[in-house]
């Protein structure tokens, strides 16, 4: 595994981790009627995984055209 591979594997389980944490932020601020910090938590993390599938993409086409 080539050292870009690694990099995309590694953006690519910090996306799902990040994903999974505002999944489970949302839920637990759903169900347990904890505070606002909770649903600020879990919307940052989302927009952090969102963020990160744009970084995703910029780094997989820098790539393609690094190896060419």
């Amino acid at each position: 595994m080539s050292l870009s591979q690694f990099h995309l594997f590694f953006i690519a389980a910090s996306i799902v981790i990040c994903l999974a944490f505002g999944y489970w932020g949302f839920q637990n601020y759903l169900n347990h009627k904890v505070g606002g910090s909770m649903l600020a938590l879990a919307i940052g993390s989302i927009a952090l995984g969102i963020g990160l599938v744009v970084y995703e993409i910029k780094v997989y086409r820098k790539f393609k055209t690094l190896e060419t």
